[in-house]
């Protein structure tokens, strides 16, 4: 009898996985979303909810007939766990939305943490509007606080501050403070939201602070520049023209250069390895303290040719400090976290020839271009080349593959007689783990490239080792040489309009609200469709694009450019684009989407669009119109082309 009950209880067990501590519980199925905003304003909200590693879906608040279903905390949303892929998961992500990605409350993703039990197998979290703390309980010490707050405050003039808030003041709960000092300023309220103008223009050297005395206390907030980056007292400030941004090699020195004009502190993290710990690495690391510079660039110089260690900036701005990865870094550790230094020298294949590329077209116009995802062309079991090499750089290296006596891989691009590939995004992206490409549950994991990381950095997934961070610089240089050997140019896909982090991008944790274009209400405008855009008309957006792109093309000889969104970039930085390329070599390849992917900030007259493209000689563009009249619309079946039968314009 005991042994039958002891194997009645293990099958138990192995139904209900839930651990030593059910004892004293019960197993999580049901997950209880509590979510609060003060102005009620719920009606077009909703959330993503998604496992961690798994895709994600819309859940809505929870109703009662027509009526929002509230609690003494806010609305609510039930989610049942059991049945569903969200069962027996120890993160769950979530995103708080306004309709089909109008606007997140937080612009990065959040997870929540699961725990095996419960007292009654139900796990309630809490959030509240502009908060980006998960509470566990209505009153978690740790969790999010819903008193009254300073939503935003940011400098729209030299000498004015627009301030908004989540409830309405007077004027008098009204002070702000230059380095600590109160200065006599003069507000006007209109419920929740105010302007302050000061007697005097800002000093961009002090901080700023707000401060509002709410009935439950005094709050304060430190005052941004979001509404004066475009400014000219901005950009003769803090525009940097030098080329030595990044972590520079030399034969005994290596230095470091970052710009992060607002920043109160910064230090270089130095590491051995580009593995974290949690990813079975080291965390052990050396700091140094970097030195202020001219135009808010922060500045170290090592004595030591440091190739193949790996470095992190940790950025103060204001009380909060961030650890990032430097956009500059040419190449990265395991997931693009810690940037490489890089001597090329020591990287480069042997026959890797600087300015080498094919000299095979006369006009742009004389180009044939054969569009290619890395991963696409080894991928198939047509394709019969070495194993490891499968899905890599190195599979389009390969040459006599075949199937069926049909030429595969490389060789059948050969036979094609294009001039040039174009190969989808392969800087390092976001979205893939490269910690798990040998697991096998994980392969199956696909990525078009389109959500930038690392912009100078190649893609980890593609390389051999992408702990190694000079495995994929010098992989992808092989390519490089193969394809010149076969007469054939390289053209890289890119995707400067966004990045494919928001908030807690590496640009905007070094200077939050530069780098990309915001709303009138402080939220990320979504041109991309991705959640951000860029502002490529900044000066340091604007150098930062181009020094990417040369260091691209005369780095890895490359003989082309293809924009991905180019109506999100302006005319200007196109314009210069193409001056700095042709420098390199004149016959470098330029052209892209001339549209966007959402409504954008940007100036139509700026726009590097359609309606623009006589103001872009060099620059060549795709035509949809030309291709829906010839097969018909991408997005409405019903709307024929031309090889249906339909004559139209």
């Amino acid at each position: 009898m005991k042994k039958i009950l002891t194997l009645f209880l293990l099958l138990i067990l192995m139904v209900f996985p839930i651990g030593a501590s059910a004892l004293s519980g019960k197993t999580v199925t049901t997950l209880r979303i509590h979510y609060f905003r003060y102005v009620d304003d719920y009606e077009n909200w909703n959330i993503w909810l998604w496992p961690e590693g798994m895709n994600g879906k819309d859940i809505y608040f929870d109703k009662t007939g027509n009526t929002l279903s509230k609690d003494d905390f806010g609305v609510v949303t039930t989610v049942e766990l059991f049945g569903t892929d969200y069962y027996n998961k120890s993160r769950i992500g979530i995103i708080f939305k306004r309709g089909a990605w109008l606007e997140k409350d937080i612009n990065f993703d959040r997870f929540i943490d699961i725990p095996l039990t419960t007292a009654d197998g139900i796990l309630n979290v809490y959030f509240v509007e502009g908060d980006e703390r998960v509470g566990y309980s209505m009153n978690d010490p740790n969790g999010p606080d819903k008193s009254n707050k300073i939503k935003r405050a940011y400098f729209t003039e030299e000498d004015k501050i627009d301030f908004l808030l989540t409830t309405k003041v007077t004027k008098e709960q009204v002070k702000l403070f230059e380095d600590g000092k109160e200065l006599a300023v003069n507000v006007n309220i209109n419920n929740n939201k105010g302007s302050i103008t000061l007697n005097k223009n800002l000093d961009l050297s002090k901080k700023y602070l707000i401060q509002i005395e709410f009935a439950s206390g005094a709050k304060n907030y430190e005052v941004t520049f979001d509404g004066i980056y475009d400014s000219a007292i901005f950009e003769e400030t803090y525009g940097y023209e030098g080329h030595d941004l990044g972590a520079i090699v030399s034969t005994n020195e290596t230095s470091f250069r970052i710009w992060a004009p607002l920043s109160n502190h910064v230090v270089l993290n130095l590491y051995d390895n580009g593995t974290p710990a949690d990813l079975g690495g080291s965390d052990e690391k050396t700091t140094y303290e970097m030195l202020p510079d001219e135009k808010g660039t922060w500045k170290l110089s090592l004595p030591d040719n440091l190739h193949g260690k790996y470095y992190t900036y940790s950025v103060t701005n204001g009380t909060k400090t961030n650890e990032v990865i430097d956009p500059y870094a040419k190449s990265a550790g395991i997931n693009g976290i810690r940037g490489m230094v890089v001597d090329f020298s020591l990287v480069n294949p042997d026959d890797f020839i600087y300015g080498e590329r094919p000299n095979n077209i006369t006009n742009p116009t004389d180009a044939i271009i054969y569009e290619l995802h890395i991963r696409d062309l080894t991928s198939h079991s047509s394709w019969n080349g070495p194993e490891a090499y499968r899905g890599k750089f190195l599979g389009l290296t390969v040459e006599g593959t075949k199937y069926n006596n049909v030429s595969t891989g490389l060789d059948h691009i050969k036979e094609l007689g294009v001039t040039h590939v174009q190969l989808l995004p392969f800087f390092d992206f976001g979205v893939v783990d490269e910690s798990r490409l040998n697991d096998p549950t994980y392969k199956k994991v696909f990525n078009w490239g389109y959500m930038p990381l690392n912009f100078n950095v190649p893609e980890g997934s593609y390389s051999t080792d992408p702990y190694d961070g000079s495995k994929r610089i010098a992989e992808l240089k092989q390519v490089v040489n193969s394809l010149t050997e076969n007469n054939i140019g390289l053209i890289m896909d890119v995707v400067y309009n966004h990045t494919g982090l928001s908030q807690d991008s590496n640009f905007n944790l070094i200077l939050p609200g530069y780098f990309h274009r915001l709303t009138g209400e402080g939220n990320f405008s979504n041109g991309s469709g991705t959640g951000n855009e860029t502002a490529s008309e900044r000066f340091m957006v604007r150098k930062f694009i181009i020094d990417s792109l040369c260091f691209w093309a005369q780095e890895y000889n490359l003989s082309g450019f293809r924009f991905d969104l180019m109506g999100l970039h302006d005319l200007e930085t196109m314009n210069s684009i193409v001056q700095a390329l042709h420098e390199i070599n004149p016959k470098i390849l330029i052209y892209g989407e001339p549209w966007t992917g959402g409504e954008t900030p940007l100036s139509k007259s700026m726009a590097a669009g359609k309606e623009n493209l006589d103001q872009l000689p060099k620059v060549g563009a795709f035509n949809d119109d030309i291709r829906d009249g010839i097969k018909g619309s991408v997005f409405t079946v019903a709307e024929k082309g031309l090889v249906q039968g339909q004559y139209n314009e």
